[in-house]
């Protein structure tokens, strides 16, 4: 089997989410031939603490802690990817969980350079539906979370042997030397959203090959790295957090705006507008 770095990025309030997490890949991947990568950008729950003593479950888990300002994960994804030594990275958030097999559907699907594989989403019904992923409710937090239903769930989708679709999303996996010589990894511009879709349309006209595997698939929490736990909750606490995050997506739309002249997810003619004096 090639070997695969799983990238994570963390933050304040999301070690049940991390731990979930890990033992997922334990449990659904040959976890001895790969290697994890974790950074945590911000920790009030002794999540650094928790990993080092975990690291004798996984043999090849590196830890990175930053302890000042937060870079938020457009920066440090790149940190995570530049320190993989493996071919072949994989970009998990830590509200994720692993489907059965989830490596091997990886390096199956992920055929050459030129591909960006997207692994499937299964979420609990808080968004609308949508056609590149699966809506069922296994749980909206980490102590609620369905394990034995859900992993009885995969293996009926893979059953399914669903073809391949196109798209793009994370989780993702893809080449290092795709994402560093070809991509250039994240705009950094972008710090709280719209980076991964100014990503899309780079990949587009690099004339990358964006497919997503329904074997290769994890359960997603949703938004927790980008609105806090317990966001979709009808209080004031969620409502605040819901309007800051709605602030930000306008600032981040706007330079989305300058950069593109439109949003979206397709490349479009661009008039350059600029000029010297």
């Amino acid at each position: 089997m090639k070997k695969i770095s799983f990238c994570i990025n963390t933050s304040r309030n999301e070690r049940e989410y991390l731990l979930l997490l890990l033992n997922s890949l334990k449990e659904n991947t040959q976890i001895e031939n790969h290697e994890v990568l974790v950074f945590i950008d911000s920790d009030n729950q002794n999540t650094y603490e928790t990993l080092i003593e975990y690291k004798k479950s996984i043999p090849d888990l590196k830890v990175c802690r930053n302890t000042k300002c937060p870079l938020g994960h457009q920066r440090n994804s790149a940190i995570l990817f530049n320190e993989a030594k493996n071919d072949i990275i994989c970009y998990l958030q830590s509200d994720m969980v692993v489907g059965l097999e989830f490596d091997k559907h990886i390096i199956e699907n992920l055929t050459d350079e030129n591909t960006v594989l997207s692994c499937a989403r299964i979420e609990p019904p808080i968004h609308p539906e949508s056609p590149e992923k699966i809506t069922k409710d296994f749980g909206l937090e980490p102590d609620e979370f369905k394990y034995d239903e859900f992993k009885s769930y995969v293996k009926e989708l893979q059953s399914e042997n669903r073809p391949n679709i196109g798209g793009h999303f994370a989780p993702f996996a893809v080449y290092k030397k795709t994402w560093f010589d070809k991509l250039g990894s994240f705009d950094t511009q972008f710090r709280c959203s719209r980076e991964d879709s100014d990503t899309i349309i780079r990949m587009h006209l690099l004339g990358l090959n964006l497919i997503q595997s329904w074997n290769a698939c994890v359960y997603h929490f949703t938004c927790v790295s980008s609105r806090g736990t317990g966001w979709y909750k009808n209080d004031e606490e969620a409502q605040y957090k819901n309007a800051l995050q709605e602030k930000a997506d306008e600032q981040e739309l706007k330079r989305f705006y300058r950069k593109w002249g439109y949003f979206g997810h397709m490349p479009k003619p661009v008039y350059d507008i600029s000029f010297y004096i």
